[in-house]
């Protein structure tokens, strides 16, 4: 039990370091408060979904045999509804999976904009994501969720 709290309050230091030392360097940048706050709430929000900053972090520093067993085990069934993915061969699946990055984005935030050059595909694991447009971006397209594909395909 105490190598559990050991490890949940490592975790926590390590969160509230990297916080800090970000909010630091925006501080004596001179960063606008209004992006401050969004940083900031980027942080806690990646920490409370995720329980970390970086998952690409943590994979790097295991043997690529551990890192193939957890992509496969995450996301190797996503990736098998994925239309686009269907009929492939399960070793470039796995190859794929190993090249896949992880980010969160903030409620609200735009991840792509119409007329932007394309250079990621993007695949929903958890949430929502919205397709907008119209005058002052109000009005809802479609609203794509967990298994969706969308970006540069």
């Amino acid at each position: 039990m105490r190598d559990v709290i050991g490890a949940a309050t490592a975790g926590q230091t390590y969160f509230r370091a990297s916080m800090d030392a970000c909010v630091a360097y925006m501080v004596t940048n001179h960063i606008p408060k209004l992006v401050q706050t969004r940083v900031r709430t980027w942080y806690n929000y990646t920490w409370d979904s995720q329980g970390m900053l970086d998952e690409s972090e943590l994979l790097e520093q295991m043997p690529l045999v551990m890192r193939t067993a957890i992509a496969v085990d995450i996301n190797l069934a996503t990736f098998q509804k994925i239309d686009l993915f269907k009929g492939c061969d399960n070793q470039m699946l796995v190859d794929m999976l190993l090249r896949l990055k992880s980010i969160v984005y903030l409620p609200g935030d735009f991840v792509c904009k119409k007329g932007d050059i394309g250079k990621e595909m993007y695949i929903i694991k958890a949430g929502e994501v919205q397709v907008i447009g119209g005058p002052d971006n109000k009005i809802v397209f479609v609203t794509l969720k967990a298994g969706c594909v969308f970006g540069e395909i």
